[in-house]
């Protein structure tokens, strides 16, 4: 079978990859893989003898079905792309909202983030959950495209907890711009010894949080800070990554005062 006809072929049927994903964890009988898939009987005779004449699938005497080595090296590839594919999906209508391209792990991992999008009946769907976020930790680390004056009141709420700590970061022309605008008063953070302001001589297009270091927060599609897109994660190769980052803005930032 050629690439393109295997494609066509895992695509023109729903249950021919569910049956091979669901194999993927073990070995299962027929009686077993029809109630994990509810997929009718003639439906899943047809696809398994399918799978089996292209040797992805094999049978035992007793109905067993298990993954050939061909047939477990076959999920192990596609699947990342199906995890991706999630992503796409749910970026479709905000295809510029992040770089994906420039972040250093693996966006199939996001399939499993959290998102939020903004719609036309829900404007603030997306900065409503990030400042439901924000309000449920107690250490506070970000840096952002834009000044928004809607995370103050909530940032000003974590920095009040006995142990609140927060750290925001934005592009110096953006603080400038907001100061310019009286949209941001530097005298409310100047007594509070758990609050850092700061700014860098730099510019992106997403913004980002990390919260009581286990969650992370992405805001996109950004107009004047408001974001249409978010995401949270929890998944250890993200956060890591996305500390690194934090910590380079960090390194050329500078706190205001």
């Amino acid at each position: 079978m050629e690439n393109i006809e295997v494609i066509n072929f895992l695509t023109g049927s729903e249950a021919r990859w569910e049956t091979l994903v669901e194999l993927s964890e073990q070995p299962q009988s027929f009686s077993k893989l029809r109630e994990e898939l509810d997929i009718p009987q003639s439906t899943l005779n047809r696809n398994l003898s399918k799978l089996k004449e292209e040797g992805w699938v094999s049978e035992d005497e007793d109905r067993t079905y298990h993954l050939t080595s061909l047939g477990t090296m076959l999920v192990r590839r596609v699947h990342p792309l199906e995890d991706v594919l999630t992503v796409v999906g749910k970026l479709d209508d905000h295809p510029d909202a992040f770089p994906l391209e420039e972040f250093g792990f693996d966006i199939a991992r996001l399939a499993d983030a959290d998102w939020r999008m903004a719609r036309e009946n829900e404007p603030y769907k997306a900065i409503n959950r990030v400042r439901a976020i924000f309000e449920s930790g107690t250490k506070l680390r970000a840096f952002t495209s834009h000044y928004n004056p809607a995370y103050i009141d909530v940032s000003e709420r974590v920095a009040e907890q006995p142990d609140g700590s927060v750290v925001g970061m934005v592009p110096t022309h953006q603080l400038d711009a907001a100061i310019e605008d009286e949209y941001f008063d530097l005298s409310q953070f100047r007594n509070e010894s758990n609050v850092e302001f700061r700014v860098w001589e730099g510019d992106i297009d997403y913004g980002v949080a990390i919260v009581d270091d286990e969650t992370v927060v992405y805001t996109g599609g950004l107009d004047g800070g408001m974001p249409s897109v978010m995401f949270e994660s929890t998944d250890e190769e993200v956060v890591e990554w996305t500390k690194q980052r934090y910590e380079e803005i960090y390194e050329q930032s500078h706190l205001v005062r």
